[in-house]
């Protein structure tokens, strides 16, 4: 069994203590981080999703890196669109994969540069994905290709060609993705669509309308990866602070 850790916009800024939309960004990843080492000490890998930093540059992500090496010491991250892509390949690689036990895990850049919604190349990804074996495997982007939000920022363009080709393709087993800063639940198929909540800031979506800072838990996502290809995965909320 492989244990995944997946964190997902955490829109860490430049400045230690500034304030994102009125949340301490990086004092709310802190309490997620205890909560998952609380629940899940081993862990094989985290998955990031993107979002990672609120605009910032690479010397955050390298912070960001450290301070997870103390959890696991392989790491697949991908873009968000808040992320500067320079910086974000600088420390994390470009779209990557990662190999563990029976599953491949392979990243996909899903942003539209100085755009809040996501695009995908479907074409192209199934092109990379078919030159590969068909072992169980996980995809990771930011932009998820079915959620709650409706509102276009949200959105991922070319979405029903993506849930087409994971229809076709049923040893793919996994999406992971954030974007909506809430946690939810879906599948296509024999594949189950992931999206994490946020380590720090909650939206609550309602058709085309959203809300940010509601009430919707913050927290990080534990995927357990069995070799016949099942998975299993459970939220992890912190507690309210004190």
């Amino acid at each position: 069994m492989t244990t995944i850790l997946h964190l997902t916009d955490l829109h860490l800024p430049a400045t230690l203590g500034d304030r994102v939309g009125g949340f301490d960004t990086y004092a709310c990843l802190d309490r997620v981080l205890e909560a998952c080492a609380s629940r899940s000490p081993e862990l094989d890998l985290v998955v990031l999703t993107g979002d990672q930093t609120e605009d910032a540059g690479a010397a955050v992500h390298q912070r960001l890196r450290n301070q997870l090496a103390r959890y696991a010491g392989r790491f697949l991250a991908v873009p968000g669109n808040h992320d500067l892509a320079a910086a974000t390949e600088a420390v994390w690689g470009g779209e990557a994969s990662v190999e563990v036990a029976q599953w491949r895990l392979i990243g996909v850049d899903t942003t539209v540069s100085g755009a809040p919604h996501g695009d995908i190349d479907v074409e192209h990804l199934c092109a990379r994905l078919d030159r590969l074996d068909e072992r169980w495997t996980m995809l990771a982007m930011h932009h998820p290709p079915l959620s709650p939000a409706r509102h276009p920022d949200f959105l991922l363009r070319r979405a029903e060609q993506l849930l087409r080709a994971l229809r076709d393709r049923p040893h793919i087993r996994a999406v992971l993705t954030g974007h909506v800063h809430t946690p939810f639940e879906a599948t296509v198929g024999r594949c189950a669509v992931l999206g994490g909540p946020s380590t720090a800031i909650p939206v609550a979506h309602a058709g085309e309308s959203f809300v940010v800072g509601a009430d919707v838990p913050i927290g990080a996502r534990i995927v357990k990866l069995e070799n016949d290809g099942s998975l299993m995965s459970q939220l992890i909320v912190p507690p309210a602070p004190r």
